[in-house]
């Protein structure tokens, strides 16, 4: 069950079977590494003993160190002279055959450096190398070896060896390591209580730190390791088939020269190196890539079967039913039996199938045609197809015409059934002939396909690529509205400075809150396409409905009278201010479209606790604990139970077109999610409707509200980074303002050549995210490798989460999002030149 071993076997026995037929291969598994060899030494002994006592071998052939020192020690007793041919051995020397004769065969050395380098060059972060080993012969062997070569490794590199652990232990030291980890897995075949483990436990154990694991074997690649250059099975066991094959014509062992150094080959798993943020340009030449993008066959293969399997059903039919007419003729007394075995064959196919006699008449049908018809086999018999189906066929409503039997029909064809029930059933239907082995027809085959599923697929799959789209419109909108709102947010303080003694001097505070909310509503957009990180703070619940209140009084119908009652006693939560007030916001309006003619709407809140079992039974992802329920309940007209079961549905509406986006209720749910609460709704027709949502309380106090106007001020120099010639006067002049002297760069490419040349000057580089020629991203990269320690505030007025993660990663550890205040930059500015780099 160990692959390296089971591969090297395989590949001994495909080389040397064909040649040597007389030969029988004796497979002896001692199962060492899950048991410790020296308690199982003497059972095995007395047990090989017995069993080779009197049998003629012509060569004894040992995988790994624990099969190669029980066959030296014991070579007189079991198989003298013998050759004795060892694979797999780890920290091989020359001197371990002193004294040994008829002894050749293939050490297996571990590629220490060549794994080692592309690991940390694949991962350039890398702080802490891990070493996972047990005390095992070959654990013992590697790890001593790596203490050798470990010493030849940058001393800014921490090793940690996890050696002689329990497995307990061992999950814990690697979940305690940093992200910027990467683990070097020799073996673990025994903890340090003796507990065994298979390659597939060990991989689950290694892996739930989700760190990238190299490995210096290819049993576990494709299982969750990374890869690295490693020892394959077959490799070896080519090798030691072709000493064999010398042994066996006669040669001596002595005058076969052993193998020191194994062929490793650089062997990787795309679908980890992409996990773990590998650059794959970084790969050497000659590397062996798996799980590389499948080709056509694999990518559809679920749908060439499907067509197969339909083309056979199809084919079988047509000759199961050439055959059943001319058993008629020849053999009447077996007609009966026939129709038993075709009333069974269409009774288990999945789909509605008929047969019809060249008059186009039915005569079979399967129970689930039976069922759309409505009538029994016996009624459905010698009438025609189109009195039994009312079938059109037709890719369009205006381009469908009725379906007889006699109709020839490229298959497969899409059309409608109406059913017994009066439904419109969508379905792709193909007809075929039947034929006499003569030529003449004998009637035809028809199955049809309900396609109801596939069609909600279809739908789904295109509200998938709207919202997608929708995402893609409210990131490019974003990007460029921030950009202008952030010049007019500098533009706008700036004139409070020059106005501050001036009667006009309340004009550019109405244009920073102006900017303001505008900034909210592109943050809303984003949130709601998935587009932007939430940012979540501890705050109290109750404010944030207080001021939805505030709002939806002064824009819904007056005749709606709102009643708020706050009886919940603790309302901390962590969440999304804006997210919270827009989800608010969407149910008291649609409340309020709910009571044309006016009425009330109630916002109620209370503290509630959810048991495990209250976690369980709900759809939602919820942890138990207290919690914050608020119900917002109208008393308008109702939902009808057809509408309650897609009324979270994104793009569905039940208002006029242009009337509604059917976007509302579906980001209120997403928020609830985003949130870790849920939202239920009931309602009667008539009776008014009562939204609830329950969101976690926290633990944690409040924060404590920011002054937004107090600016820390400064000294050093900053280099602003943007593409957008406003934007970047704007940073100089407040940057000036707060006492710090200013250089700029139009693009990323200009930033670098002035950081080479200011380099020890250069406190803080202020970097746009999105710029021509160079981005930022690329930009940081190359300012890293300029400086380790350079200091960056990233801004940007649109930044994905995927790209907020992969630069944090890369080691960024300020942000500003466009459009910021001056004071807002003073705070991060001091917070970045105060940080340790």
């Amino acid at each position: 069950g160990k692959t390296l071993s089971d591969d090297t076997i395989n590949a001994i026995i495909k080389r040397l079977q064909p040649k040597h037929r007389d030969l029988t291969f004796l497979i002896e598994d001692m199962d060492t590494k899950r048991h410790d060899p020296a308690e199982l030494r003497a059972g095995l002994l007395s047990h090989y003993r017995q069993k080779y006592q009197d049998v003629e071998l012509r060569a004894v052939v040992t995988i790994d160190n624990n099969a190669f020192d029980f066959a030296v020690a014991h070579r007189e007793e079991l198989f003298p002279d013998v050759p004795l041919v060892f694979c797999g051995y780890n920290g091989f020397q020359p001197s371990i055959l002193d004294g040994i004769d008829g002894v050749t065969g293939v050490a297996e050395a571990v590629e220490f450096e060549s794994t080692i380098r592309v690991a940390l060059a694949l991962h350039p972060q890398t702080t802490h190398l891990a070493v996972v080993s047990d005390t095992t012969p070959t654990g013992r062997e590697l790890s001593e070896e790596f203490r050798q070569f470990a010493k030849r490794l940058p001393q800014s590199l921490q090793i940690v060896e996890l050696a002689n652990l329990t497995a307990l232990d061992l999950k814990t030291k690697l979940s305690s390591l940093p992200r910027s980890s990467v683990v070097l897995r020799f073996c673990f075949f025994r903890d340090a209580n003796g507990q065994s483990f298979r390659i597939d436990e060990q991989v689950d154990l290694i892996m739930a730190a989700g760190l990238p694991v190299y490995d210096f074997w290819d049993e576990a690649i494709g299982d969750g390791y990374v890869g690295g250059y490693v020892v394959t099975g077959e490799s070896q066991g080519q090798m030691v088939a072709t000493m064999l094959e010398r042994i066996l014509a006669g040669e001596s062992p002595e005058n076969i020269e052993v193998v020191d150094r194994s062929p490793n080959i650089p062997v990787f798993d795309k679908r980890q190196l992409l996990r773990t943020g590998a650059d794959l340009s970084r790969l050497p030449p000659n590397s062996v890539l798996l799980f590389d993008e499948a080709p056509f066959w694999q990518r559809h293969q679920r749908l060439l079967i499907g067509f197969g399997i339909a083309f056979l059903v199809l084919f079988g039919l047509a000759v199961f039913f050439a055959v059943l007419s001319v058993q008629r003729k020849r053999h009447a007394d077996a007609l009966s039996h026939e129709e038993q075995k075709l009333r069974a064959t269409l009774q288990s196919i999945g789909e509605g199938v008929v047969t019809t006699n060249p008059q186009g008449e039915v005569e079979n049908l399967n129970s689930i045609a039976q069922r759309w018809a409505g009538v029994p086999p016996e009624e459905a018999h010698g009438r025609p197809m189109d009195e039994v189906f009312q079938i059109a066929v037709g890719s369009t409503d205006a381009g469908r015409r009725s379906f007889s039997s006699s109709a020839e029909l490229p298959p497969p064809t899409s059309g409608g059934l109406r059913t017994s029930s009066g439904d419109d059933l969508p379905i792709v239907l193909t007809a075929g002939p039947i034929s006499l082995p003569q030529g003449s027809k004998r009637g035809t085959g028809i199955v049809f396909r309900d396609m109801t599923r596939e069609n909600q697929l279809q739908q789904e799959m295109e509200q998938v690529r709207r919202l997608d789209a929708l995402g893609q419109l409210a990131g490019g909108v974003a990007h460029d509205f921030n950009n202008m709102l952030g010049g007019i947010v500098g533009a706008a303080e700036v004139l409070r400075d020059e106005l501050a003694d001036h009667k006009m001097n309340e004009f550019p505070k109405l244009i920073l809150d102006s900017a303001h909310g505008a900034a909210e509503l592109t943050v809303q957009l984003l949130s709601f396409a998935r587009k932007q990180p939430v940012s979540r703070k501890h705050q109290h619940f109750h404010p944030i409905v207080n001021e939805t209140i505030a709002v939806l009084k002064r824009t819904i119908d007056p005749r709606i009278e709102i009643e708020y009652r706050p009886e919940a006693k603790a309302d901390v939560i962590h969440g999304d201010e804006t997210l919270l007030k827009s989800c608010l916001l969407n149910l008291g309006i649609n409340a309020s479209h709910a009571m044309p003619s006016g009425g009330t709407l109630t916002f109620t809140t209370n503290e509630v606790r959810l048991t495990a079992e209250d976690c369980a039974e709900s759809s939602f992802d919820l942890n138990q604990g207290r919690h914050i329920e608020v119900r917002v309940e109208d008393s308008g007209v109702g939902i009808d139970p057809d509408v309650m079961k897609r009324i979270f549905e994104p793009f569905f509406t039940t208002k006029r077109n242009g009337k509604g986006t059917g976007l509302g209720l579906a980001a209120v749910f997403g928020t609830v999610q985003q949130h870790d609460g849920s939202v239920a709704v009931q309602s009667t027709p008539g009776c008014g409707t009562t939204f609830t949502i329950r969101l976690p309380l926290s633990a944690q106090p409040a924060n404590q509200p920011k002054n937004l106007d107090k600016a820390v001020n400064g000294e050093g120099v900053i280099l602003v980074v943007d593409d957008q010639p406003l934007l970047r006067r704007m940073a100089t002049k407040n940057l000036n303002v707060l006492g710090y002297e200013v250089l700029t760069a139009s693009n990323g490419l200009e930033a670098l050549e002035i950081y080479q040349r200011e380099q020890r000057r250069i406190d803080v580089v202020l970097l746009d995210m999105i710029m021509p020629k160079m981005n930022g991203r690329d930009c940081f990269v190359e300012l890293k490798r300029l400086d380790p320690q350079v200091r960056v505030i990233a801004t940007s007025g649109f930044y994905s989460q995927d790209d907020f993660q992969e630069i944090t990663r890369l080691g960024l550890s300020h942000h500003l999002t466009k459009p910021y205040r001056r004071a807002e930059l003073s705070r991060v500015v001091h917070q970045a030149i105060q940080a340790t780099a």
